[in-house]
């Protein structure tokens, strides 16, 4: 265009056609002048009229002209201001007048619902002003600045090897660079959740709590452990919050108070729906922070394409399902992620429930549910149906806490039952015998306990909503290949009944009863049903490595070789592609022969593969080693060490990375075996070996997906 303007406005380039159709349109070269003069003269009065009235019609002066110098810059400070407060816990305690703030920090959201609860009775049996904190919303620096006159409370859960769940990052990593600093007025509590399975149990509160103490803080109590290999995450806490009760009690002078019940939430029936209108049931997540969303993808419901069970036992089953992602573009993932299943209580467990709360003919009415205090996030819709709220979004079917029994007791129809859930939730003992001798879950708890007509009419839903858990997901490593399947996603998983007394599991008697796993028979039952999943994705570590060629020593038990079937077909189909593969060494434990998964596949995969694959399969059931001049079961381990010298030399030499997947368990007698070959054979220590595998870890050349 700037040529073609330039050229026509020049008349110098003008050729006879062009004037011949300026002619043909009835205009002229002179004509075209004059109008270019008139033009200019306009131009010329208008810019005079503009001169003369300047300052008069057209900008006049501002008279708060000054102020855009003084409000731009103060409103940025002020918002600065304002974000700097709202991450400035001690500044919120005051903004508050708040006495105590419980801090969480949770990755599958035990340790925050603790702290709720902790806050909760903080308040009811002391009359202290609580605030509920995630660790990830503050500053970690502002700790420092809690005044002498507050109490600070932390509740932190430790994460796969030792690992601070996504929301502690922050404070981790201060308390591990700020080797200075000071917190002379801090005076804290802290409680852990962990499992002894794992070499760093409880690891992250104790170096929280150590660097605390470092910093001349105060400890009110010693710190407190959750161990969740013994199933006593719940006693552990409540044995723990006795004993800074009693702190509370003898050493802060606070008076003890017994108000019964007091509702945190404010729930009120809002005329009736269709239990389907309102809401489908579709979970959502807790949390919304940039970190969590970059880890996890959003829920979707995902049909499944096929399923088929791998193994059939009377009380255990292992299935392999394949869900649909072709509907959902945007929900992509990886080999070697995690794919979330949120869980569905059953149909019969939420009748029973309803029955015994004697809302059977209410259950399609609609609830409203809001806080009463604004600092706290509400965890269920505000608006539901009394049936969705109990099959969808609580936990109706795990165990009841000891501590919720005096609560059900004050709403207890009759007196025999009042005295009853007081006498257990005062003794340990006798509600763990209480829960050995028969499945107990809220609704079978409330409905055992009934006579004749009695309902519990008189418990606030406000109440259950409080104290039942929330539907957390289970989370199963991904047993599929991105990219042989990229639009499909497979779960590989175990649905195991457990046995209320494994002692008795010789018994034939009828009344014996079992614990359904409720995310992995509500798989099941999909599958019976052709059905749907809700799902999501978190991404993962766990990965192949980016160059085919590197080697790689696979180790797993049962349900463990999720993750490395999708690595085994990813390798394959990158062989069929003819691209060169590594080494690929793939240690395989199974009770017998025939509880092998994927004994169909596998033999089709190494053959594929060629020499580049070779399987190792212990059998401990049918299989035996020499250890010490006697004979012992095989295991995995054992095998691993049995080619000590090619593992040592696929490490060492050969750049391999190194993947164990199973139980926690397993994961720690590997290490062990491992441990105890490379000071034999290579004359190193314990903490060279630990050092030496830290490197690898810290170079993504060793992974482990160990579960408790």
């Amino acid at each position: 265009m700037e040529s073609l303007n330039s050229s026509f406005l020049n008349p110098s380039t003008w050729s006879k056609n062009n004037l011949l159709q300026l002619q043909n349109s009835g205009e002229t070269i002179s004509s075209i002048i004059i109008y270019d003069n008139l033009l200019a003269l306009v131009a010329i009065l208008g810019l005079s009229v503009v001169a003369v009235f300047h300052g008069t019609l057209w900008d006049k002066p501002d008279p708060l002209h000054h102020f855009w110098y003084k409000r731009p810059q103060g409103d940025a400070n002020q918002d600065g201001q304002k974000e700097t407060e709202s991450r400035d816990i001690a500044h919120k305690l005051e903004a508050l007048n708040k006495d105590v703030v419980v801090f969480w920090g949770s990755q599958s959201g035990t340790a925050e619902r603790l702290a709720a609860r902790l806050a909760k009775e903080c308040h009811v049996k002391y009359g202290l002003e609580t605030i509920i904190a995630d660790l990830g919303d503050y500053d970690a620096a502002s700790i420092a600045r809690i005044p002498a006159s507050k109490l600070a409370l932390f509740v932190i859960s430790t994460y796969g090897e030792g690992d601070p769940p996504d929301n502690v990052n922050e404070i981790w990593s201060w308390v591990l660079t700020n080797k200075d600093e000071k917190l002379p007025n801090l005076r804290y509590a802290a409680f852990g959740l962990g499992n002894s399975n794992y070499k760093s149990y409880n690891k992250v509160i104790d170096v929280i709590a150590d660097a605390f103490d470092t910093f001349g803080a105060q400890a009110l109590l010693p710190v407190g452990r959750a161990d969740d290999a013994k199933a006593t995450t719940m006693e552990d806490f409540l044995s723990w919050q006795e004993s800074l009760f009693t702190v509370f009690r003898d050493t802060l002078n606070y008076e003890e108070r017994d108000v019964g019940y007091e509702p945190s939430l404010s729930v009120n029936f809002s005329g009736f729906g269709d239990g389907s209108a309102i809401s489908q049931g579709t979970p959502f997540h807790a949390h919304s922070d940039r970190a969590f969303l970059q880890q996890n993808s959003e829920i979707h419901l995902l049909p499944m394409k096929s399923s088929r069970i791998l193994l059939g036992t009377e009380n255990r089953h292992v299935v392999h399902i394949e869900l649909d992602l072709s509907q959902h573009p945007e929900m992509k993932y990886r080999t070697g992620d995690h794919i979330a299943v949120w869980p569905q209580n059953p149909d019969a467990e939420v009748e029973t429930l309803l029955s015994a709360l004697g809302l059977q003919s209410r259950k399609h009415a609609l609830v409203s549910i809001s806080t009463l205090d604004t600092e706290r996030k509400l965890k269920v819709p505000s608006l539901i149906t009394i049936y969705n709220l109990f099959r969808y979004h609580l936990d109706v079917c795990g165990p009841v806490s000891r501590d919720f029994l005096p609560i059900l007791a004050l709403f207890a129809p009759s007196k025999p039952i009042k005295f009853l859930l007081q006498r257990l939730g005062s003794d340990r003992v006798a509600y763990s015998s209480y829960l050995s001798a028969k499945y107990t879950n809220i609704a079978r708890l409330l409905s055992s306990l009934l006579e004749d007509s009695q309902t519990w009419t008189e418990l606030p839903l406000s109440c259950l909503i409080e104290y039942l858990p929330t539907q957390k997901p289970r989370f199963y490593s991904i047993s599929s290949s991105s990219v042989v399947q990229p639009q499909s996603v497979a779960i590989t998983a175990a649905v195991q009944n457990t046995l209320i007394n494994p002692a008795d599991a010789c018994s034939s008697s009828p009344s014996q009863e079992l614990i359904p796993g409720l995310a992995t028979n509500y798989m099941l039952r999909s599958m019976e049903n052709s059905s749907q999943l809700h799902v999501h994705i978190r991404k993962s570590k766990f990965k192949l490595p980016v160059t085919g060629t590197v080697p790689i020593i696979m180790i797993a038990t049962g349900t463990g070789i999720a993750p490395f079937r999708a690595f085994l077909l990813e390798r394959a189909r990158l062989h069929a592609m003819g691209h060169a593969v590594g080494k690929t060494l793939l240690f395989f434990g199974c009770r017998t022969a025939s509880d092998m998964l994927y004994s169909d596949e596998l033999p089709k995969i190494s053959a594929a593969l060629g020499d580049s694959l070779e399987i190792v399969t212990a059998f401990s059931r049918e299989e035996k080693v020499m250890e010490g001049g006697k004979e012992k079961k095989a295991y995995v381990q054992d095998r691993v060490g049995s080619r000590f010298k090619e593992v040592k030399e696929l490490l060492m030499t050969e750049n391999a990375c190194l993947y164990i997947c199973g139980s926690a368990g397993m994961g720690r007698d590997v290490v062990k075996t491992l441990a105890s070959h490379w000071e034999k054979e290579m004359g190193w220590n314990r903490a060279e070996f630990s050092e030496w595998s830290k490197q690898l870890k810290r170079k993504r050349k060793w992974f482990e997906d160990v579960w408790g």
